[in-house]
């Protein structure tokens, strides 16, 4: 729960006034400057200082650093600023999955960086200017991780990024790349030992448990092992909306029969608006939120604390056996590569030959031209050439040559963690600090990766098979109800009158198209593509109405 924020002047005397000091006592913030003083104003900050350098962290639980190459060797989500006293030096860093988020701004040999973009904010002399380009790419749907925020000027450090400030200037540099994963293979029943330990790990400081379930496989069996394996009594809660789907509802009612444990249903704000400036004052973004984290995170700090374990990162990690299947690619391990397929080919389920999805697989892995690929295809003695002429054939026919490529960040497509995902774990980690609820994510460790890239998601579904009731068997849903609708017209009534003529919403897109879109909407008759649009441009102006109005 912790928040602080950190300044270095380089070259300079650092003069910052008793009012901003004031400020922060009153926001709660821990405040490391320059080097040789700090004042510690909250004690939610980890905090070390050492004749040499100082450490401060907002980690759980709290691990010694002994020195700055030591990152490396943590697995929990945890961002800090290390500062050296002799060099004037200052490292900024944040873990892998970016479970904690990390701000800065860096002008003129002035560093201000903290957990909380609102923080940098305070300290400005003025709201800086909004962000062209993110805003751009935010409207066109172009996700993806990057250091830019949308206001100018405000960096966000990178997920296992370190970046060291200095008199010379800045450095950045990844302490746990992705392409130093070792990887081992790990049957199921290790697998969820080593799940239960970190569940254990995590529960351990907390009375009162709690478990979002969505109905997913992740969060009922997360639920399930939590029930199973953790002497304490749990609670489950589970978001619940006017007209929604049942299809979800009766999994999450049925994991909690089976198990016997309470379940909290969570109901739809009325005021959606309201719910949504409260989350786009809080991050500092537009966003394209789920509002439910406020009621879920609401419903645990109602009953006084306690941890709420979520099930984020179990599907998304499965994004890592892409990463492994390159890898094998470019040591060409072709036998290897061509066994992890067979086990994928019989998990999806897919009819069609091996040895050609075998080949179809090979070609999405390699780089280069349609006829650079087919002459380094031929060359491997793994493939049957038989099934390469008829790959040949199939291609040539086919009228689908753009195919939309995934989306990647500046790490390249190696990152086994979503831009989505990272995005939720940055909302959730903000509605967490702010509400005093701890957030346990289990799946998110570098040991998940090792085990999913060989087994996909395979062990979780496998073990915890058993422990699910009888319901997960049946894939089968109805038709998705018009609540998602309701709530967009619902929305769309709210926000409209805070769009007048002279809103700054208008120099970033065109009042006549959105009025247009808004007609469509309300007709119904919109899809979801341009809905997700839509929606995109409310909550830019929801954000403008925030910041700059």
């Amino acid at each position: 729960m912790a928040k602080f924020l950190h300044i270095q002047q380089f070259g300079k005397p650092l003069h910052y006034g008793p009012e901003l000091q004031t400020m922060l006592i009153k926001l709660g913030f821990t405040l490391l400057s320059n080097g040789q003083t700090y004042q510690q104003f909250s004690q939610k900050a980890n905090f070390k200082n050492f004749p040499s350098d100082a450490w401060l962290t907002d980690m759980f639980p709290v691990k010694p650093l002994v020195n700055i190459d030591a990152l490396k060797d943590l697995d929990i989500g945890f961002s800090g600023v290390y500062l050296h006293k002799m060099r004037f030096s200052a490292d900024l860093f944040r873990d892998y999955f970016g479970i904690k988020q990390l701000y800065y701004w860096y002008q003129d040999g002035l560093l201000i960086a903290s957990n909380d973009q609102m923080a940098i904010l305070a300290c400005l002399p003025s709201t800086p200017e909004p962000n062209l380009l993110a805003i751009k790419n935010y409207l066109n749907d172009r996700c993806h991780l990057s250091p830019s925020t949308f206001f100018e000027g405000i960096n966000r450090v990178l997920p296992g990024e370190r970046i060291n400030f200095s008199f010379s200037g800045i450095e950045k540099s990844y302490f746990w790349p992705v392409k130093n994963i070792p990887f081992k293979d790990q049957n199921a029943s290790s697998y969820i030992e080593s799940l239960k330990h970190r569940i254990a790990h995590f529960s351990n400081h907390h009375k009162k448990i709690y478990v979002a379930i969505n109905g997913g496989i992740y969060s009922a069996s997360l639920a399930s092992l939590l029930r199973k394996y953790l002497s304490k009594e749990i609670k489950g809660i589970f978001h619940t909306s006017n007209n929604s789907n049942p299809f979800y509802s009766n999994r999450a009612h049925a994991v909690a029969v089976v198990h016997d444990f309470d379940l909290i249903k969570t109901s739809e704000p009325t005021d959606i608006l309201k719910n949504l400036q409260y989350l786009t004052a809080l991050t500092t973004r537009p966003i394209c939120p789920s509002t439910k984290s406020i009621a879920l995170l609401s419903t645990v700090k109602k009953a006084q604390g306690g941890i709420l374990f979520t099930g984020h990162g179990g599907e998304e990690m499965s994004q890592s056996f892409e990463f492994y299947k390159r890898t094998l690619v470019q040591k060409q391990d072709f036998d290897l590569l061509k066994s992890v397929l067979e086990k994928e080919h019989k998990l999806s389920g897919v009819k069609d030959n091996f040895e050609l999805y075998f080949i179809r697989e090979l070609y999405k892995l390699l780089t280069g031209s349609f006829f650079q690929k087919i002459a380094f295809i031929l060359l491997i003695p793994q493939v049957r050439k038989p099934f390469i002429f008829r790959f040949i054939k199939i291609k040539l026919r086919s009228s689908d040559r753009n195919k939309r490529t995934p989306k990647t960040d500046r790490l390249g497509q190696d990152r086994p963690i979503s831009s989505e995902l990272n995005t939720t774990l940055e909302i959730l980690d903000t509605l967490g600090n702010q509400l005093k609820v701890q957030l346990a994510f289990p799946f998110l460790t570098k040991e998940e990766i090792r085990t999913q890239v060989l087994e996909k998601d395979d062990h979780l579904k496998t073990s915890a098979a058993e422990l699910l009731p009888d319901i997960f068997k049946d894939d089968k849903k109805d038709k998705e109800s018009n609540s998602g609708e309701i709530k967009i017209l619902r929305l769309i009534q709210q926000a409209l009158p805070l769009f007048h003529d002279k809103h700054p919403i208008w120099q970033y897109i065109e009042k006549k198209e959105f009025e247009n879109e808004i007609s469509q909407s309300e007709e119904l008759i919109l899809s979801s593509e341009k809905v997700s649009k839509l929606l995109r441009k409310l909550y830019l102006g929801i954000w403008l109405n925030e910041f700059y109005t």
